[in-house]
Formats: structure tokens, C-alpha cells, sequence
């Protein structure tokens, strides 16, 4: 009997801390006059790219501080700098208290270089905003499975940052709401339902890469989220039967597919994007849709990887259940 007690006592000492150890981490707000790092995690980037992604970002009431590798003069082949310096000012970026968000200035290739020098109990420890996409994707999905820290699949520096693009920055990193993922581009249903769950994703091709590693998302009740550029029907498929033999589709709440940047191919015409999409999730029976507005295009969500979400195929929107990040 006493042993019982023991155990029972033991068990209520320990709840918290597995239930704070299994939660999501919420980085703090940003505000005017924050001062931010702006990187290059992943491709060559050129000085005019830099000061264009200063200039949005002092736009936004931010005080930029430059990765100390953020210079072309580092640039090693198509990468920004050798894979340990841009881990470094990676991991810099994440010590300084004095800096409150972490820009990418570009995407391209090469984030997933860096995920084996990323220091995760340091970020884990001093948590902030991180926001990009495209490439950048392999660090949101490995910081957010090694830490647990909500992070932001976002506009790049050398994106377009129109007022839409800016009104969820806004919104979700600056102000804490709640919000509503309307979009402006043609949305159309997959399958229809709603579902709601945690939401993870980003680049296609860069998410399926992490398939079979370390870093590989924790799939179970997801609403997953892709977009793409530049690859042909036939790719897509390949990457969405990957999908599928990897379990992940018998395993996720709901899909949403965002811009495919030039994806066309005359060759495959026959067979769309959509088909292809309809061929996996409706026998899967995921509630889905395409078109929304994220990606390679004009106009992008500020999408937190980690927040819990609900997703309508009748209204198109993404919905958020809660803030994605902590008022100060």
C-alpha cells in the first residue's frame, strides 16, 4: 500500500514537467524597435539582396544586426559561407539577448547542412522568433521537433513584402492574434471536411528530405501544409507517393497546398496538379485544398509551425486556436 503511495506522489511531482516538456513553446512578441538578426542560412546572397532586406525589415520598425557571415565575401560555391560559419551565426543569433527574431535573407539550398551544428538546448533555452521558407523549412521543422519552439513559415528578405504579406507579420509577431487565414489567390477544394490538429509543413521537397532522419516530424493528427516551385507534375508526384509509403498521409488530420510556382509542364498536361493532389487524399479521405496563399508567389502567410489550427475546405481559411506567440 505504501509503495502505491509512493508511486502516486511520484507521478504527481513529475506531471508538470512532462506536460511542459511535451508542449509547445511560444516565442515572445515582437516590437518597434526590436532589434533582429537578419541571416543567410542557406544560398550565395548579394549586397543588394542584403540592403533590400534591411530596408523591409526597418520598415517594419526593426533594428537590423547582420550575421557576421552575412557577406558575399564568404560565399563558399552556391552556399552564403561554409556550413559551420552559418551555423555559427545561427547559433549567435540565438545567445544575444539583445536580439528578439531571426530573418533569413534568402532560401535556395543548404539549411539542412546545418542542422547537426545547431545548438537545440541554446534555443531551446532562449526562445525567439524564427521566420522563413522555401529552403529555410529544414531549420523550422528541426528547431520546432528538437525544441518544441513555434516557429514561422514567413517571408524571405527577397520576397515580395506586399500589404498583405505584411498585415500577418503583423498580426502573428507583432500583435498575438489570433488569426485567420483568408486567402486572395484561386483556392479549390481537394476533399472536403474540416480538421483541426498542430500544424507543420513547408517546402515539399525540402520536407520529404528529412523523411528516414533524426528530424523527421512527428506526423500523428498534423495538419500539414506544402508549397513548391519550379518542379513538374511527375515530381510532385514522386514526393507525394513518398507521402504515402512513408505513412504520412494514414497519419495527418487535414492538407492544404499552397502556390506551385512554376510547375507547369506541357508534357504531363493531361494530368494536373490537382488530380494528382485528389489521387492521394481522397482515398485518405484528408480533408484539402489548394491555392492558398503561401509560397514561391506574391503574397504570404505568416503560418506558425506548432500552433494548433483549424483548417474549413467550405470557407478556404486556415484558422488559428491560439496566439502563436507571447504578448510582453
Amino acid at each position: 500500500m505504501l509503495s502505491k503511495y509512493r508511486y502516486f506522489v511520484l507521478l504527481i511531482f513529475l506531471f508538470p514537467f512532462v506536460a511542459v516538456a511535451n508542449s509547445s513553446i511560444k516565442p515572445p512578441a515582437l516590437h518597434k524597435g526590436d532589434t533582429v538578426a537578419l541571416l543567410a542560412s542557406a544560398s550565395a546572397v548579394t549586397n543588394e539582396q542584403i540592403q533590400d532586406s534591411i530596408d523591409k525589415l526597418q520598415s517594419l520598425g526593426l533594428k537590423v544586426k547582420l550575421g557576421h557571415y552575412v557577406n558575399p565575401i564568404y560565399q563558399d560555391g552556391y552556399f552564403s559561407a561554409k556550413a559551420k560559419y552559418r551555423a555559427q551565426d545561427l547559433n549567435n543569433a540565438f545567445a544575444d539577448p539583445d536580439i528578439k527574431a531571426i530573418f533569413e535573407v534568402r532560401g535556395g539550398w543548404g539549411s539542412a547542412q546545418l542542422l547537426q551544428l545547431i545548438n537545440y538546448e541554446q534555443v531551446r533555452n532562449n526562445p525567439k522568433v524564427i521566420i522563413g521558407f522555401s529552403d529555410i523549412t529544414s531549420l523550422l521543422l528541426a528547431i520546432n521537433k528538437e525544441t518544441g519552439l513555434i516557429t514561422f513559415h514567413g517571408p524571405l528578405g527577397v520576397e515580395p513584402w506586399p500589404d498583405f504579406s505584411r498585415k500577418y507579420i503583423k498580426e502573428v509577431l507583432f500583435d498575438s492574434k489570433k488569426v485567420t487565414f483568408k486567402s486572395i489567390t484561386h483556392v479549390q477544394t481537394i476533399y472536403p471536411g474540416t480538421a483541426t490538429g498542430v500544424l507543420l509543413g513547408g517546402n515539399l521537397s525540402n520536407l520529404v528530405a528529412l523523411i528516414g532522419t533524426k528530424y523527421e516530424p512527428d506526423w500523428k493528427g498534423k495538419i500539414l501544409f506544402v508549397e513548391e516551385i519550379d518542379e513538374k507534375n511527375y515530381q510532385i508526384d514522386r514526393m507525394m507517393n513518398q507521402l504515402q509509403l512513408a505513412g504520412v498521409l494514414s497519419k495527418i488530420n487535414g492538407f492544404v497546398f499552397g502556390e506551385c510556382t512554376k510547375c507547369e509542364n506541357p508534357i504531363t498536361r493531361q494530368q494536373t496538379l490537382k488530380d494528382i493532389l485528389k489521387y492521394y487524399l481522397v482515398k485518405n479521405k484528408i480533408p484539402s485544398f489548394m491555392g492558398a496563399s503561401f509560397g514561391h508567389g506574391e503574397n504570404n502567410f505568416t503560418l506558425p509551425i506548432g500552433g494548433k489550427v483549424e483548417i474549413n475546405t467550405d470557407t478556404k481559411t486556415i484558422k488559428m486556436l491560439a496566439s502563436a506567440t507571447q504578448p510582453q
